[in-house]
């Protein structure tokens, strides 16, 4: 999923979700509380990133470019 200085999360899955660069580390962190989110990430480079989003009883990990 292409982003650039903002990220939307739009999904009814709710928790606490991280963006990860490609060796792990964690560079964003918060809480999803609503179906849309919105998410600042000027403070990113470009490049791939890993997203992790884990709900009480299911979690999704997907790979994010920013351009």
């Amino acid at each position: 999923q292409p982003f650039d200085n903002r990220l939307i999360m739009d999904g009814p899955l709710q928790g606490e979700y991280r963006i990860l660069d490609l060796s792990g580390r964690v560079l964003l962190q918060g809480d999803k509380k609503d179906k849309v989110q919105e998410l600042n990430t000027s403070n990113l480079n470009k490049g791939m990133y890993f997203i992790e989003l884990k709900g009480e009883k299911s979690s999704i990990v997907k790979k994010l470019m920013k351009y």
